[in-house]
Order: structure tokens, then sequence, then C-alpha cells
């Protein structure tokens, strides 16, 4: 049984692809460098409006974070008189970046700034695995304080995940947070004064059984698995939409890119999909995107503006992609830049 668990062990690393091995790193320093500070450097906190952030004030070597949690620039030292949101998840977010200076927000308010004149103080809102949900949360707790005049959202993946997931609203981190909470209450260490008495308490809690905190008290109703992606959407669509129509704010809705619809693929790239995707869950995905695009991406509604990303990179045969959704900085560099043409071409 050794021997056979040996061979399967070689076998799996000769054929399984490390994202962090990608030529679309300008090098495997820089990738390292990332995915150190990703993976073991990064804090995250629970949030009690927006689900969780990163811890403020962190200053790693590729990701700075503000003093709000944000991978965004310091609120106290906004250069521009007016305020666009960038929401979205962790390709919004910048994740595969080298530095901030590479990720959407800043990508884009430096394009536009320099070859249009047109000065927003881009605030990214953005998080790692943000679905359309807290994009939707984190909208509603800023728009009434920052008063933002353009609004970019880039998302869809997480939509279509949550849905994989069968997951809706509700995170792992949420119910580990929770249960630990009702677990923490039940023994007796929350309320306690006592650093000596918590650490008792602590030690007979651990031999008692707690009983969860389960699905239905975090919603009153959940949608079939198949049509999660489609609610997520809808939900933020309606509120979203509906409010900058009312405040005159120009929104705009970016399909993100996927790299199951780049058709120039590289030699990682191709590697890298059939290392960790079946055929099956390709088509799924695939079908999925398209059915989003088709119903979400390709309406008309004034004053509201949306586009598909996922063909953007269709005619590039270099790697830009590291995974199936997260790009480098080249790659950003040219996602940012289509964006902020298509906001130049509808912004007046």
């Amino acid at each position: 049984q050794f021997k056979d668990y040996e061979i399967l062990k070689l076998i799996m690393e000769k054929y399984s692809v490390d994202r962090w091995n990608s030529d679309a790193f300008t090098s495997k320093e820089i990738a390292k460098k990332i995915e150190n500070d990703l993976k073991n450097n990064l804090k995250i906190l629970p949030h009690p409006f927006n689900g969780w952030r990163s811890e403020p004030n962190q200053n790693l070597e590729t990701i700075k974070i503000n003093e709000n949690g944000l991978r965004s620039k310091s609120l106290y030292n906004l250069r521009f008189d007016k305020n666009a949101f960038l929401l979205g998840g962790s390709t919004a977010w910048g994740f595969g970046a080298s530095n901030n200076e590479f990720t959407p927000a800043y990508l884009i308010e430096n394009y536009l700034n320099k070859n249009h004149n047109i000065n927003f103080n881009f605030i990214s809102l953005a998080d790692q695995m943000f679905s359309s949900y807290e994009e939707l949360i984190a909208f509603v707790n800023n728009v009434e304080l920052l008063k933002p005049e353009l609004v970019i959202f880039i998302s869809g993946c997480n939509d279509i995940n949550r849905e994989i997931n069968e997951s809706y609203k509700k995170t792992e981190l949420h119910e580990k947070v929770l249960n630990f909470s009702n677990w923490g209450k039940k023994i007796g260490i929350l309320d306690e004064k006592s650093y000596l008495k918590k650490i008792l308490k602590n030690v007979i809690g651990g031999f008692k059984n707690i009983n969860p905190i389960f699905e239905d008290y975090y919603l009153l109703k959940k949608p079939k698995k198949d049509e999660i992606a489609s609610t997520l959407i809808s939900e933020k669509y309606n509120f979203v939409n509906s409010y900058c129509k009312y405040k005159n704010i120009k929104c705009f809705h970016f399909l993100q890119p996927d790299l199951h619809f780049k058709l120039n693929k590289s030699e990682f790239e191709k590697k890298y999909l059939q290392s960790h995707f079946s055929k099956e869950k390709s088509d799924f995905l695939i079908r999925k995107f398209k059915h989003i695009e088709e119903r979400f991406y390709k309406i008309k509604v004034e004053g509201i503006f949306f586009e598909s990303l996922l063909n953007i990179f269709e005619n590039d045969s270099s790697s830009r992609f590291f995974d199936r959704a997260h790009l480098t900085d080249k790659g950003y560099m040219k996602l940012s830049e289509f964006i902020s043409k298509k906001i130049v071409k509808n912004f007046e």
C-alpha cells in the first residue's frame, strides 16, 4: 500500500499543474512573493457588515491594505473631488497582481486620468470570494457615505461558484465564526472577565457537545441549486440599478473573463485546465457563463451599461491567466484598459 501511495504521489506531481509556476508571471521570484503574501501573510478578519475584510493597515511586499481593510488607497489621501466604486471578487480585488499599482482600481483611475482627463478616486470595495450578495452589501453600506458618481462591477465567477457549492449567501466563514461564538457563549467564555476562568471554562468546554447552527438560521428561503447564480445577480441588479438611475450614478456591469473562453491558450493554460477540470466540469462552466452572459449582459437599460469580458483575451496566445479566473500584471493592464475605454465611450 505504501508503494502504491508513492507511485500515485509521483504521478500527481508529474501531471498536476501548479498555478504559481505559470509563465504568466514575470518571474518565479515574483510568483513566489505573491503566493507567500496571499497564502501566508495576508490576514483576514470577520466584518460585521461585509462578511469579511482584510485586517487594516497591512504593508506586505506585494499587497497594501488601507485603514479600512481595503486593497485601495487611503480615504484620507484622495486626490480628486469625485469618487467611483469598483466592486467584485478576487479578480476585481487584483488576486495575482505583483503590487497594488497593477490592480484594476489603480489601473483604471490612472488610465482615465492620464489619457482622458476623467478624474475619479477609484475606491475598491472588492474582496476575495465576494459574490453579488457581498457586492450588494458593500454598495449599500457605503454609497450614501462616499457618494460615488461612477460604479463598476467586475463579477460573475463567484456567483457560479456559489451555485456549484450550493452555498448561496452563507459561506464557511459565516458558519465557523457563528458556531465558535455559539460555543463560547454556551461555555461562558465570551462574557467572562477573568482570564484564568476563561482558560478553565475553555478546557472544560472542550469536552462539551455544542449543537451547531444550521442553514435555516441563515436563510428563510433558498433558491433551487440551478437558480442560485441567477438569483444572486438579479438581487444585486434590482437594487443597484434602480438606485443608480434614481441618483443619476453611471453604473457599469462587466462579466469577468474566464480561461475557458480564451481561444488561443498558451501551453501552460491548456495544461492547467486539463489538470484541474474534467470535461464535464468545463462544459458546465461554459454553459453557465453563456447563460449568465445571455440573460444579464445583453440587456439594455438606460443609464446602466452591460459588457461581457469573456472573450477579451481570445486572440492573445501568451499566458495571461495563471488559473481559471485570475490574471497577472499584463492581464490586468489589458482588462483595465478595455474597461476604461468602455467607460470613456459611454461617459457623456
